[in-house]
């Protein structure tokens, strides 16, 4: 499942605002035309998505989980909203999960404990601010870009202008190892991968800052990208053409599960249907616009998770 997740990886590859898009080529011009029209700052929106996840074994087909999403995020004041309500066979129940974050702190709610929790934030929200406007917005946003990186664009996405949006697809039948090579050549991975290090690093203790480097290591390299390209995945994105605005994330998964079991434990293996299929879409909308985040009363009077711990640590030390 673990290569699943580079699906990810992709996304961030293919709309990552790090990427300067200022080049020759019917791909990269449009990029060109959204991003002088884009905000280049942090604002509020909203985004509603639905995720399904189905198993497929000698022609029948299983639906495993249905997750429908519903975020809001504002930038003044700084806060955010999410609500998952998530249906599968294997859980029983239905399951909710609530996250709110307002004024340095998130509360969350899981409907399987029906309990609410408080952590505080560890940066302020300046702090905050400051790293979202510069993945919005970084500092080489406007160097142009060279040959090789306009090649890259054009070699593995498409374009299609249907008036007021511009559509970019991920091509089909891409060779994953050469994917890599090609943007390693283009982007320098190593050079993206120290940035995204400098800009987590004060959040990060020691431990934290092995694994961080240890996982990237573990995503960003040839196999990691032959393995996720042999899944077949299918990605696009829309964008409008007066705003510059991300409206539509489509992506899908159709994998034979062949793929999957050397990663996994033969007991766990074993048990895997003939296909795993996921299919997700995501919608943005009201850029700019004032939202409101309410954090429910419970909430608020919730306990905070971190002062749990150390009273049950002071506690074990007196005893």
């Amino acid at each position: 499942m673990k290569k699943i997740g580079a699906l990810l990886i992709v996304a961030i590859v293919f709309f990552s605002s790090h990427l300067p898009i200022y080049a020759q080529g019917e791909v990269a011009d449009a990029w060109t035309e959204l991003r002088s029209k884009s905000n280049k700052e942090f604002q509020s929106f909203k985004l509603k998505g639905e995720v399904t996840i189905s198993s497929e074994s000698q022609g029948r087909e299983s639906e495993l989980a249905f997750i429908e999403s519903d975020m809001m995020v504002s930038d003044d004041p700084l806060g955010f909203q999410i609500l998952l309500d998530i249906v599968s066979p294997m859980a029983g129940e239905p399951i909710q999960l609530q996250m709110y974050g307002m004024d340095g702190v998130t509360y969350s709610y899981n409907s399987q404990v029906d309990k609410w929790s408080q952590e505080e934030w560890s940066m302020s929200d300046k702090e905050i601010r400051e790293q979202i406007n510069e993945v919005i917005n970084p500092e080489d946003s406007d160097t142009e870009i060279t040959e090789e990186q306009s090649a890259f664009q054009d070699k593995y996405y498409k374009l299609e202008d249907d008036g007021d949006h511009y559509t970019f697809t991920l091509k089909e039948d891409i060779d994953g190892k050469e994917f890599y090579q090609d943007f390693d050549k283009a982007y320098d991975v190593e050079s993206i991968l120290d940035k995204s290090f400098e800009q987590s690093e004060d959040q990060l203790d020691d431990k934290q800052k092995d694994e961080y480097i240890e996982n990237a290591k573990k995503i960003f390299n040839e196999e990691s990208f032959a393995k996720f390209f042999a899944l077949k995945p299918k990605l696009e994105a829309s964008y409008d053409k007066k705003t510059g605005q991300l409206m539509n994330v489509e992506l899908s998964i159709d994998a034979d599960t062949e793929l999957l079991k050397d990663s996994m434990p033969e007991e766990q293996a074993q048990f895997l249907p003939e296909k795993l299929m996921i299919q997700a879409s995501f919608q943005m909308s009201e850029y700019g616009e004032n939202v409101e985040i309410s954090v429910p009363k419970e909430a608020l009077e919730s306990v905070n998770t971190e002062e749990v711990i150390e009273d049950d640590a002071s506690n074990e030390s007196e005893n």
